[in-house]
């Protein structure tokens, strides 16, 4: 993509690296992550045992959510929640995020957050901001890239749980994500 940008569009963005950071893009470009355990290709395959507790559903429907939901996830799907204030539906979705770290390997953990209205795509993906106290630029992860990486470099794949997104105006807050 970066070389993309330099030949076809045009722009350079090395100059703008040696003024306002220390890294480079060929610094970026070269650097190399760690292996990590997960296996990406592998496919979620998890039969759910997820208990509702406390959780009330009109008759019969009980059976059918964890249906949706399971069949949600196996086919990579992401999940919304919706229904008046009050009825569960964060404390669902925590309880399907608990079964995901129990049942798939390959999810290492999961995170809830709620979403506000202030929301831009630097809070969910993240982008480059100023240095404190230093002159440059340096990328931070929004909660989005950090389910992945965390500052200690290790590799993870958590689920992330936001709760209200709703409040969030959704083309700020995740452009084309």
């Amino acid at each position: 993509y970066l070389d993309y940008l330099r030949t076809k569009v045009g722009l350079d963005y090395s100059e703008m690296d040696e003024k306002n950071s220390e890294k480079s893009i060929e610094d970026f470009e070269n650097e190399k992550v760690t292996e990590s355990e997960i296996d990406a290709t592998e496919n979620l395959s998890a039969d759910f045992n997820l208990d509702f507790g406390d959780l009330y559903f009109p008759e019969d429907e009980e059976e059918s959510i964890k249906n949706q939901i399971e069949a949600s996830l196996n086919s990579g799907k992401h999940i919304i929640f919706t229904g008046p204030p009050g009825t569960g539906k964060t404390e669902l979705a925590e309880k399907v995020a608990e079964e995901m770290e129990d049942k798939d390997e390959n999810v290492t953990g999961h995170q809830l957050t709620t979403a506000t209205s202030d929301w831009s795509t630097f809070d969910t993906v993240g982008g480059y901001r100023p240095k404190n106290g230093e002159e440059g630029l340096e990328f931070k992860p929004g909660h989005i890239l950090r389910r992945f990486k965390d500052d200690e470099e290790d590799l993870k794949n958590e689920a992330l749980v936001i709760d209200e997104i709703n409040r969030a105006d959704i083309d700020k807050a995740f452009g084309q994500l």
